[in-house]
C-alpha cells in the first residue's frame, strides 16, 4: 500500500494519488501495482545532510569486525 498526504484540496489531492498509480504501474517489477490511498499522516522529514551526518557518525564509531581468539580446547581433528 502507498500512501499519499492529504492536501487541503482535494483536487490535488485526488491529482496525487494518480501521479503515484501511474508511477507503480511503471515500476512495479511483479505485474501487479499496490494500491495507492491518501492519509492525514504528514512525513516527519528531515534534511539530507542531518541524517547522512548521523549515519556517518554511527559508522565511524563503529568497532571493527574481530574474530574470537582460538582457544586451547579447541582442535581442528576433531
Amino acid at each position: 500500500m502507498i500512501f499519499v498526504e492529504r492536501s487541503l484540496e482535494s483536487a490535488v489531492t485526488a491529482n496525487r494519488i494518480e501521479l503515484a498509480r501511474d508511477y507503480a504501474a511503471r515500476v512495479a517489477a511483479d505485474g501487479r501495482t499496490p494500491q495507492v490511498g491518501d492519509t492525514h499522516l504528514v512525513s516527519e522529514g528531515r534534511p539530507a545532510a542531518t541524517v547522512d551526518a548521523i549515519y556517518t557518525r554511527f559508522n565511524e564509531s563503529m568497532q571493527p569486525p574481530v574474530l574470537p581468539a582460538p582457544s586451547a580446547s579447541s582442535s581442528l581433528s576433531q
